[in-house]
C-alpha cells in the first residue's frame, strides 16, 4: 500500500467515468466524454499527466480504447445517435 502515490485533481467535468490504456511503454492514455459531450483525451508520461486535450466528435457514456502496438491508441465511442465512432491517435 505504501507504493502508491496519492490522489492528484486532473480537472475536467466529465458525464461518466474515464477509460485508459497503455499508449507505448511507461505512457497511459485516458479518453472521456466531458459534459460538452465532446471525446477528450490526457497522457500520463510515466511522471506527470498533460492537460485534457478536446479531441471533438459528439458521445455518450464510457469510450473504448485500446493499444495498437505502435505507440498509438485507437478508441470507440458511441455518438448521441447510437453510432460508434472510431479515432486513434495521438
Amino acid at each position: 500500500m505504501g507504493d502508491w502515490s496519492t490522489y492528484g485533481a486532473l480537472g475536467g467535468e466529465v458525464t461518466t467515468n474515464a477509460n485508459c490504456t497503455t499508449q507505448a511503454a511507461g505512457q497511459l492514455v485516458c479518453g472521456v466524454i466531458a459534459i460538452d459531450n465532446a471525446f477528450y483525451a490526457d497522457v500520463y508520461n510515466g511522471t506527470s499527466w498533460s492537460t485534457w486535450t478536446k479531441i471533438g466528435g459528439t458521445g455518450v457514456g464510457i469510450p473504448a480504447c485500446a493499444p495498437l502496438g505502435t505507440g498509438q491508441v485507437v478508441c470507440v465511442i458511441m455518438g448521441i445517435d447510437n453510432k460508434l465512432t472510431s479515432l486513434v491517435g495521438p
